[in-house]
């Protein structure tokens, strides 16, 4: 019986070893998974069939591993190297099954093509393949885990010997700008111009689905004309080989787009190249998100994690070192013109100033003026050439625009949402209008147009008893508002008589003489002194002039003596003079500090040390607790 029950245990164990043996030889497919780009979703692509053959198929030793990073790094060479068919060799000690599979697949080839910061890699691979299928077969192994051979059949928008082109093309064009020792800025700036300067937008192909070299980096630098795909395709891959950080963003910009971030100082600034090709000034290069706004990215890019890693810089970025700022404009110099970069008043009714600075005013920047509400009527004044993309963007209640003969060219989307804006004045001819490139500024405007406005805003002054009002040409007026007349500036109440005096306009006090000029700087009224800024309006608060502070009450009237302010105390000589240092009043000695506030407690000064009362009162021939301060308040002895 016992020899018996041994010979079955044999049998049996015999049998257990030969099912293994068999499983361990036996491979099981599973059903081919289909991937197309979703970048180019909506474009017909070539799919795995037999007629594909690779370029260098890596044969490999079958080493499966289970570190998804490390066969990504493999996966990665072999997409650079542009391989049509590509093996990769995964173990799992998990069950295979078809979703394991196809979420394998889509893990491996993701992370593949990562951002890695190299050019060739990362975005650059993410939008030159269309898309792969893969198949897949295992077996078990003799630890009882999962042999996964997968292999993916690749379609590709560029070929193995285009790349090679671009690399060499890319490697003289980047040794011919010298860039060594130069700064992010001047690497990406060469590398935008050359962009900008030698690509042109394919138009041709747009709507032909199968010629889909368009969307490529090569077409861009080789045939020298693409599609924002190969524009900013292109880009990523020469700013990242010059060192330079990048990503390229998808989006809406009025359709489906592409454009670029990249990294200056630490900073990532928007930029977009194929909108600013062929421009003789750039409006969309180095811009915050504010001015970017008719940029819309894809949900991938607007997640927390993704904006962690690429923070979009707060402002735009500029040549010159500082924006500088004039009354409500901040602007910068360019080639010894003003351009206008951000208007910060909220005046109803402006005249942007011909000159600042002694230069002349030429340009207003990109979103200058976005979401101004306040904004009625608009001067553009004479010399203005270009207004840039998106300038009045969101202007909903402006009513009114005067534009300058010297007006040449008015950017895409400058009038964007302008709903309220009902007559455009221009100063010269109709079919000089017709002539000024301006596709988009005003899409869905029907504005009412006024050519010559220069003749028709001329009139003349009449004077009714001791009043005075102005009558344009056409027989109407102004009223409720300021204008400039022969370079000087009026205001007329509702009714239309001229001003004089104090007067109100858009919640703002200004003061006009007795023949009615609007005064700018210091006005003397009812024995008070008041400051007017440079656009006429009355200064309340601190204002510098001249490297001296004052401070100007609620009223407007400049303070003399003690003026309390954010719980600080100031003293103002009888000039209305911020006072700072040692002052004696009413026979008493306080000290100011360089901000002009008056100081408390123990304070060294001059290496000596006083001590100032709650009040600011300096404590003399006294003790303030162990200590002692003589006649001259010096601190002297302790207990």
């Amino acid at each position: 019986m016992k020899k018996k029950s041994i010979f079955l245990a044999l049998i049996l164990m015999i049998l257990f070893l030969l099912s293994g043996t068999v499983n361990a030889q036996t491979e099981y497919t599973l059903e081919d998974y289909h991937y197309t780009n979703p970048v180019y979703k909506d474009i017909e692509i070539n799919q795995h069939s037999e007629a594909i053959q690779p370029y260098s198929l890596n044969t490999a030793d079958e080493v499966y591993m289970s570190d998804v990073q490390k066969i990504a790094e493999k996966f990665r060479q072999e997409l650079v190297e542009r391989d049509s068919v590509i093996d990769v060799y995964y173990y799992s000690s998990d069950s295979i099954t078809q979703n394991f599979f196809d979420a394998l697949a889509n893990q491996l080839f993701q992370n593949a093509i990562s951002h890695t910061g190299v050019g060739n890699e990362g975005d650059y691979l993410k939008w030159h393949y269309q898309g792969w299928t893969a198949e897949a077969s295992y077996t078990f192994d003799a630890n009882g885990g999962y042999d996964l051979h997968i292999t993916y059949y690749m379609s590709y928008l560029s070929d193995a010997g285009q790349e090679e082109q671009v690399t060499e093309k890319v490697d003289d064009l980047l040794q011919s700008f010298n860039l060594s020792g130069k700064t992010d800025y001047e690497k990406v700036k060469a590398i935008y111009d050359y962009i900008c300067d030698n690509i042109t937008y394919d138009y041709r192909t747009l709507d032909d689905d199968t010629y889909t070299l368009k969307y490529t980096a090569y077409a861009a630098l080789i045939n020298k004309t693409a599609v924002c795909q190969g524009y900013a395709s292109l880009f990523y891959r020469m700013v990242l080989d010059a060192g330079v950080d990048a990503r390229v963003i998808s989006g809406d910009a009025g359709g489906p787009h592409a454009w670029n971030i990249v990294s200056i100082d630490g900073k990532y600034y928007n930029l977009d190249s194929t909108w600013d090709a062929g421009n003789d000034s750039y409006a969309y290069f180095l811009k915050n998100m504010a001015d970017f706004s008719d940029h819309v990215r894809d949900e991938e890019y607007t997640d927390a994690s993704f904006e962690e890693a690429y923070p979009i810089s707060e402002e735009s970025y500029y040549e010159s070192d500082d924006i500088e700022q004039f009354g409500d404009y901040e602007y910068v110099i360019n080639n010894d013109q003003i351009m206008i970069t951000r208007y910060t008043g909220d005046d109803q009714n402006v005249v942007i100033p011909a000159e600042i600075d002694n230069k002349p005013v030429a340009v207003i920047g990109p979103f200058a003026f976005d979401s101004t509400q306040t904004l009625e009527i608009l001067e553009i004044p004479e010399g203005v050439e270009t207004v840039e993309v998106g300038a009045f963007w969101d202007c909903t209640n402006l009513r009114k625009v005067y534009f300058p003969h010297s007006v040449t060219s008015i950017e895409n989307y400058a009038f964007y949402n302008a709903v309220n804006l009902v007559d455009i004045y221009y100063a010269g001819t109709q079919e000089e209008w017709e002539q000024i490139p301006k596709d988009g500024a005003f899409d869905d405007l029907t504005p009412i147009y006024h050519f010559n406005y220069d003749n028709e805003r001329k009139g003349q002054w009449i004077q009714s008893g001791s009043r005075w009002w102005y009558q344009y040409t056409d027989g109407s007026y102004p009223a409720s508002e300021r204008i400039q007349i022969d370079g000087t500036w009026y205001g007329f109440d509702h009714s239309g008589w001229m001003e004089t005096g104090w007067a109100s306009h858009e919640n703002t006090w200004y003061y006009f003489s007795a023949g009615g000029a609007m005064c700018i700087g210091w006005v003397f009224d009812g024995n008070t002194w008041y400051y007017m800024d440079e656009n006429g309006k009355m200064i309340v608060g601190w204002q510098q002039v001249n490297g001296v502070w004052y401070y100007f009450g609620e009223s407007g009237a400049m303070r003399t003596g003690w003026v309390l302010d954010d719980s600080k105390w100031y003293y103002m000589n009888e000039n209305g003079v911020m006072q700072t240092g040692w002052q004696q009043v009413n026979d008493i000695w306080y000290y100011f500090g360089e901000g002009g506030s008056m100081v408390t407690g123990w304070q060294e000064i001059g290496n000596t040390w006083y001590y100032f009362d709650s009040n600011g009162q300096m404590a003399s021939d006294a003790w303030i607790g162990n200590w002692y301060v003589d006649g001259s308040g010096a601190w002297v002895s302790s207990r």
